[in-house]
């Protein structure tokens, strides 16, 4: 009786396994789509406030080009979101240092803020110590 027990809990681990993967993906998958609509909500929220104060606030303006790499990297984050080989915690730090530099460059620091949009879009595309 145990050997047959022992033996249904061998048989059962590739399936098991298999299942925890896709719990593993979903769980990332789900991670990056609540930082993108915590993004979104950011946006509408400063919209709103902006709408609301009837411009008693002053806006937040970016450069041109710090706007051009801010488009850039979005559309890196969501070409390798479908990527079902993608770790999902990579997506969300660059999803992080994308926000980061954002205000970086509201802030007036444009440089600084190109310097952080490209370290994000290195650590997307190469892994930690290939360009040693």
């Amino acid at each position: 009786m145990r050997n047959q027990t022992r033996q249904n809990a061998t048989n059962a681990s590739p399936a098991r396994e298999g299942r925890s993967a896709d719990l593993r993906f979903a769980l990332s998958v789900l991670g990056v789509t609540l930082a993108v609509v915590a993004l979104l909500a950011s946006v509408v929220i400063t919209f709103a406030q902006e709408t609301l104060t009837d411009g008693a606030r002053p806006t937040q303006r970016i450069s041109t080009i710090c706007a051009d790499r801010h488009v850039q990297l979005v559309t890196l984050i969501e070409d390798l979101d479908e990527h079902p080989k993608f770790a999902g915690d990579k997506l969300f730090k660059a999803l992080l240092a994308m926000m980061h530099a954002h205000d970086v460059c509201a802030g007036g620091s444009e440089y600084e803020a190109l310097s952080l949009y490209d370290r994000a879009v290195l650590d997307l595309v190469f892994p930690v110590g290939s360009l040693r």
